[in-house]
């Protein structure tokens, strides 16, 4: 938590109440003249002193303010340039799942959760989880599929689809994006306590939040095994073990792993800001078992990875038993 001196804050914050009386006063008496510079000019005011408090309050050290700044609003413009994002009838940009609609979380309220958990996602910080995904989670998987696959093609037209060396990657355009077909008709549990088919104490989908603010480790290629850094006693968890133990390891950290909702807009980041496609498992990077989810009924675990020889991503599922050098997970932290 950031060291704060607090009569200033104080002194701050009194400022900003005599500059509210102000204009508050002011407003009044330019309603009756019709000319309203004086209000106009403390109003500014108002919103730099607020800002500059809100500044001063920013719970995080770990995490600097402007880079989280800018991250977000990185965010906001992949998602309209992707196609995310629509209008609502509010006006405001957001979401719509069936008849209703949901606005893109703002900064500030990304800002309160952080405040609101400060002490946790600072030591996460610390720990290397610095890049900030604001997921769409409650669109239809296929919706997003569908959104990832026009933006490789998008790079692949432009000559900007990438691998981690900044090499360029083919793309079978008929068919960028191979899913199981279970992803289409078998139903998927979110962050399941366990890889038990009877007692997963998994959540469908419908009955958790549509936006999923997310910190994750700003990583484009996953650890191979014996390669894993230690961040203030976290040990980056490292290819060629199986789903089960990866997941007992994200839950004591008070992590939980991506699912393919989050896997999805994490490749269309890194695609929009880099020219760079993850988790290209037969070139640097590994195939990521995606642990925030689970399939019930065949007892397998979905991954996601990027498979050279066919020339596309692939979202498919795994035995929770299954482990390889090649295989590795993401893990991310709920803001």
């Amino acid at each position: 938590m950031k060291n704060t001196n607090c009569p200033e804050l104080l002194s701050s914050l009194e400022h900003i109440k005599t500059l509210k009386t102000q204009f508050d006063s002011s407003l009044s008496d330019s309603i009756k003249s019709g000319d309203f510079t004086i209000p106009t000019k403390l109003k500014q005011e108002l919103e730099t002193k607020v800002k500059e408090l809100n500044n001063k309050l920013y719970p995080l050290e770990n995490l600097e303010q402007e880079h989280l700044e800018k991250q977000y609003l990185s965010q906001v413009e992949i998602l309209n340039s992707s196609g995310i994002l629509e209008t609502l009838s509010s006006g405001e940009q957001g979401i719509k799942i069936g008849k209703k609609e949901y606005p893109l979380p703002t900064l500030d309220s990304i800002l309160e959760r952080l405040r609101e958990n400060s002490e946790q996602l600072d030591k996460k910080a610390s720990q290397g989880f610095t890049k900030l995904l604001v997921v769409p989670f409650g669109l239809d998987l296929q919706t997003l599929i569908e959104k990832y696959k026009q933006v490789l093609l998008k790079h692949h037209n432009n000559n900007t689809l990438l691998d981690s060396d900044g090499k360029p990657l083919e793309l079978d355009t008929n068919q960028p994006v191979w899913t199981w077909d279970g992803y289409q008709n078998e139903p998927l549990v979110y962050f399941p306590q366990s890889f038990d088919q009877n007692n997963h104490q998994g959540t469908p989908k419908d009955q958790l939040e549509p936006w999923q603010i997310l910190l994750v480790e700003d990583m484009i290629d996953l650890p191979k095994q014996g390669e894993g850094k230690t961040l203030n006693t976290r040990k980056q968890l490292e290819a060629n073990q199986t789903p089960n133990s990866y997941l007992e390891q994200i839950l004591k950290e008070q992590e939980q792993g991506l699912t393919p909702e989050s896997w999805l807009l994490l490749a269309i980041t890194y695609l929009e800001e880099q020219n760079k496609q993850i988790d290209d498992y037969a070139g640097q990077g590994k195939l990521s078992y995606l642990p925030g989810a689970y399939f019930p009924k065949s007892a397998g675990v979905p991954v996601a990875y990027w498979i050279r020889v066919n020339q596309q991503a692939k979202l498919y599922r795994i035995n929770t038993d299954n482990s390889n050098a090649s295989n590795s997970v993401r893990s991310s932290v709920k803001i």
